[in-house]
């Protein structure tokens, strides 16, 4: 098992010189704390990104009340998943899809985008919003009122 020191004069630790505990020590520890950083630090960009994007969707009973309003409702997951059971109304564009097929969606109203999860309506609302549509991401399709 090895040990990890730190320096405390630069030249000896404790009364050892360092050439006695190899130099493989100081910069050892220092790549571990280092590692451990950058990997809570990573930690906290993923699940930052996850809250912000689901604090941008909307609810079940707002999306239903955009869609009556005349909203487009699109199902962003795979024809498959589509086929499996969707939203009344709902058309199917999926995400991979979306920027060959954006001319199919409609420039002068609202758009309301889902899947199963949220995390592909979530990428979809984003591509849309940069093209300059008025979209709403409801997220997983469960959140759809009963």
């Amino acid at each position: 098992m090895r040990k990890y020191v730190s320096c405390v004069n630069g030249r000896e630790v404790h009364g050892v010189p360092l050439a006695k505990w190899g130099a493989w020590s100081h910069s050892r520890a220092v790549n571990d704390n280092f590692l451990y950083l950058a990997f809570g630090a990573f930690l906290v960009f993923v699940i930052g990104k996850q809250i912000m994007a689901a604090r941008r969707r909307i609810s079940g009973s707002e999306a239903q009340r955009l869609v009556e309003a005349g909203a487009a409702l699109v199902d962003v997951r795979t024809p498959g998943e589509f086929a499996s059971g969707h939203l009344p109304e709902a058309v199917n564009l999926p995400l991979h899809e979306l920027g060959k097929r954006l001319s199919e969606l409609p420039e002068d109203r609202a758009i309301v985008v889902y899947c199963r999860s949220g995390a592909r309506s979530g990428r979809a609302a984003g591509m849309l919003k940069r093209a300059g549509r008025d979209v709403h991401d409801l997220g997983p399709q469960h959140a759809w009122p009963s």
